[in-house]
């Protein structure tokens, strides 16, 4: 090949970037536009943006060690919210700022780790029952329902009993209960383009069904699952905080669900030992839920047209 022919090539390649570079750009600003009309999912936007950094930055922001106890004076044991402790201490005199800071990191963690395995099942399962229909479908829909008719956390509750409350088996078996959601839209969204025109023109190119599975169908049936999976960080957040508030959490990890099962004892005496980890836990699922609504009104393509 000449030089000039793959000169020639370099700016056919160059060119090609640049324009799919500027495709994405343009995607996004307009994603972002429709996304900022609605005020209410932006400042759940800037909620789960605040707990995010503070789980990145716990370390150098927290006033205190979260795991050191400060029995040396008794006065520091249940000490109400001030300028000195702002959110009080528990009933080991531990800063409960530093313990709620600190316990951002597990919470966010089991949540997007327990959503992704969701997600992943789920859009594996939902492709192939609604690609391929007949028997596949059936079966892989009785697993589904199968699933769908027993309490999912009570299910996760045996399952933790069984084998352990080790933070990680929490988040997989938080991610393996609550997959059927995501299989049964992502399925729903399978049946309602594989018949569509740029699907069967695909196929008469001699695309395989790979290609037109993971190329042509998915990418535009996936807004409904990129939002179930914003309120399904939050349902995990709040499985695990459930857990630990039964005394089922890690115990070796800081996390708010733990820091309500130690508070129990205190409900009258020590408020803030409750008051503070609950309203993290709330503020944060109002944030997932409002993202939610937010993806909804800028993915949907029915909303789109309006």
């Amino acid at each position: 090949m000449s030089s000039k022919a793959k000169t020639n090539l370099e700016e056919s390649d160059t060119k090609w970037l640049d324009r799919s570079i500027a495709l994405y750009l343009s995607r996004i600003r307009d994603f972002w536009g429709r996304y900022r009309r609605n005020k209410a999912a932006v400042f759940g936007l800037f909620i789960i943006f605040f707990f995010f950094m503070m789980a990145i930055l716990s370390p150098y922001v927290v006033p205190y060690d979260p795991f050191k106890m400060y029995l040396s004076d008794a006065k520091n044991v249940l000490l109400e919210p001030s300028w000195e402790h702002i959110m009080g201490t528990d009933q080991l005199a531990r800063d409960m700022l530093s313990r709620v800071i600190w316990g951002t990191r597990i919470s966010l963690f089991v949540g997007f780790i327990s959503a992704g395995i969701s997600a992943c099942i789920g859009i594996a399962a939902g492709a192939i029952a609604g690609y391929y229909g007949g028997r596949v479908d059936d079966l892989l829909m009785r697993f589904v329902d199968m699933f769908m008719v027993i309490p999912t956390f009570f299910l996760v509750l045996v399952v933790v009993a069984i084998f352990g409350s080790d933070i990680w088996n929490i988040m997989v078996v938080i991610g393996l209960t609550s997959w059927p959601s995501t299989a049964r839209l992502m399925r729903g969204e399978f049946l309602a383009l594989k018949g569509t025109l740029f699907v069967e023109a695909e196929r008469a190119l001699g695309a395989n069904d790979r290609r037109i599975i993971l190329h042509c169908i998915l990418p535009n049936g996936l807004y409904p699952v990129v939002v179930n999976m914003s309120l399904q960080v939050a349902g995990a957040i709040l499985t695990e905080a459930s857990l630990s508030f039964l005394g089922l959490g890690d115990p070796t990890q800081i996390s708010w669900g733990l820091m309500l099962y130690h508070a129990q004892r205190f409900l009258r005496d020590a408020w803030w030992m409750t008051f503070f980890p609950g309203l993290a836990i709330s503020v944060t699922i109002l944030g997932f839920n409002l993202i939610g609504d937010g993806l909804n009104d800028a993915l949907n393509p029915r909303l789109r047209i309006r």
